[in-house]
């Protein structure tokens, strides 16, 4: 099995140093300890790769502290980012508790930590996990071996996706769930009854990047390791392909979401190849879309919830609602006719399903900003795919998250600041804005004007309401919400940054 922070803590060497959890959730105990280690330097989140418990003790807190007031709450953070399952801190001597603040941010954060009330050598402690892990990671590939053989055996007879669940559930004692791409359970069994606590796999079956189906199946023995997984994938790709059977229209989506195979910007044959699905679909260009991807734990405690929010939008007659189910992630785009007559009314809307779809299911729901186009579109798919994963901060409280918010994280993951600043203009301004000189200038005046709009006039030369009516053709040109003052501060960032580049505009 694989080792977990709550399998880790339920060990006798921990019951030995008296551990009590001090911050943190249940779910935060189902990440993965992939190592033990302990060292009690304060930049070593940046020597880690993710999966450590680290282990230190209380006194480090001190030489850390001294750094300022926000020493603490940014050692947690550096944790975080890096990955680390969980930060275990002795007090016995010197420093006997975690200071506040700390704490608190760790909270936050969703991360544990956990306090050593009686003395344990840390190499005690490092041998015995360690030791366990590794066991563990010898019995799952002896596992691997004989599932492989079981799968084999028990999905040869196997013609129905209700006797696929039934197999996979008879091999690994578990619950299955079998979703067709559309997103429809199709077939389940359950033979133990609900399962209660602990985490499942969410499999996405796939063959030639085409989705074919999805698979959850509950994890409670903890057998399903990656290499389980893969199996499981193949062993099923053959006979979830009748799924999708002769329906089109699934292919046909699959290549609307599939994004730009450069990440910069949808090539002519992606933009015409887009629109002619599209029209196949039967949506034609008096549409607008509001593109999105729904992150789920669970796709059958949530993806209800989530589908039955997109059925409400989908009621009125002007109003499409397109998703296939990735495993995980529901990706899909709600579309208005002729909604740009009224560009951030429309936008508002949709935002308002996302905020109910994560409010309803407790998911993580990434959104990009309106758009008219298939090539626009293909470019928004893009967006979504860059955006890193959403932080668990809690079992069941849902987000939704822009990428206006994430948009300068992702220009610093860019090796090559030029072609960085052009892929997030596209992303959030859109190619129409960016090749509207007039509306570039607009936007770089009032950065400069710290948004103050009297004195961006002023920079310009044009009266306020000349300014207004520039900015109002920008949302429609661009489908952005400059109201909301992150997204206003991303554009006129991507103006700025735009206009201090050598070449502002890719050549064609």
């Amino acid at each position: 099995m694989v080792m977990m922070v709550r399998d880790a803590l339920s060990d006798d060497i921990f019951r030995t140093a008296r551990a009590q959890i001090l911050s943190g959730d249940d779910e935060a105990l189902d990440k993965r300890v992939r190592w033990v280690y302990t060292n009690e330097r304060a930049d070593i989140a940046t020597f880690l790769s993710g999966g450590e418990m680290l282990v230190i003790e209380g006194n480090a807190l001190q030489a850390i502290g001294r750094r300022g007031d926000t020493a603490l709450p940014t050692y947690i953070d550096d944790l975080c980012d890096a990955g680390v399952s969980a930060l275990v801190i002795e007090l016995v001597q010197g420093v006997t508790e975690v200071p506040s603040s700390m704490l608190e941010h760790a909270e936050a954060r969703g991360f544990i930590v956990v306090g050593l009330f009686a003395r344990v050598p840390f190499v005690n402690i490092c041998e015995r996990i360690n030791t366990r892990i590794v066991q563990d990671e010898i019995s799952v590939r002896m596992q691997a071996d004989s599932v492989s053989a079981a799968l084999h055996e028990a999905l040869a007879s196997a013609r129905t996706p209700s006797a696929l669940a039934s197999a996979l559930s008879g091999v690994f004692r578990e619950n299955v769930a079998i979703f067709d791409p559309l997103g429809d359970l199709v077939a389940s069994c359950t033979p133990a009854g609900p399962k209660n606590g602990g985490s499942s796999r969410v499999l996405e079956v796939d063959s030639d990047g085409m989705c074919l189906g999805t698979i959850e199946i509950s994890n409670t023995r903890g057998a399903l390791s990656d290499e389980v997984a893969r199996e499981v994938c193949r062993s099923a790709a053959a006979l979830l392909s009748g799924l999708r059977g002769t329906d089109m229209g699934v292919n046909l989506l699959n290549l609307v979401m599939a994004g730009p195979a450069d990440d910069l910007a949808a090539t002519p044959d992606e933009t015409r190849d887009t629109a002619a699905a599209l029209s196949a679909l039967g949506v034609d260009a008096s549409y607008a879309f509001y593109p999105f991807a729904v992150r789920l734990r669970s796709p059958v405690g949530q993806l209800d919830a989530v589908l039955r929010v997109l059925d409400d939008f989908e009621t009125d007659d002007a109003c499409i609602v397109c998703e296939v189910l990735h495993g995980d992630v529901l990706l899909g785009f709600l579309g208005g006719r002729d909604a740009m007559a009224d560009p951030i009314g429309f936008l508002r809307s949709c935002h308002d399903v996302m905020e109910r779809c994560a409010t309803e299911s407790g998911a993580k729901v990434d959104v990009v900003r309106l758009v008219d186009s298939a090539e626009a579109l293909v470019t928004a798919f893009g967006a979504l795919a860059a955006m890193p994963p959403i932080e668990e901060r809690g079992t069941s409280n849902g987000c939704v998250r822009s990428y206006y918010e994430d948009a300068l994280r992702c220009l610093m993951l860019s090796d090559d600041v030029r072609r960085g600043v052009q892929t997030m203009s596209r992303r959030c301004l859109g190619e129409s804005a960016m090749n509207d000189q007039q509306l570039m200038d607009t936007l770089c005046a009032c950065f400069d004007a710290a948004s103050s709009k009297s004195a961006a006039a002023d920079l310009l030369g044009i009266r306020r309401q000349t300014l207004y009516g520039r900015l109002d053709r920008l949302c429609r040109i661009s489908g952005c919400d400059i109201d909301d003052a992150q997204t206003w501060a991303v554009v006129t960032t991507c103006a700025k940054m735009l206009s201090s580049l050598p070449t502002r505009h890719l050549p064609s």
